[in-house]
């Protein structure tokens, strides 16, 4: 899916150390249900469950792309 300045696509492992750098900010995960990420292998297991869950067809999680430079900045 892709909008003006951001795309969006499934959610991968890959996308683990890019999701760290947003997911270790406590200003970033202050109103979520998990603390801090410690480290990127921390977040390993949350988009596995997602990648399970859109398996199953219950959910499905996009990483959010900005499309000028491509990097990672954010998920819904």
């Amino acid at each position: 899916i892709e909008g003006e300045r951001v795309r969006l696509r499934v959610l991968r492992e890959s996308d683990a150390e890019a999701m760290y750098l947003i997911a270790r900010d406590p200003v970033v995960t202050r109103y979520l249900p998990w603390e801090p990420m410690p480290s990127a292998n921390a977040i390993l297991p949350f988009i596995r469950d997602q990648e399970a869950r859109r398996k199953r067809g219950d959910a499905i999680c996009f990483a959010v792309i900005d499309k000028t430079d491509g990097r990672l900045i954010g998920s819904t």
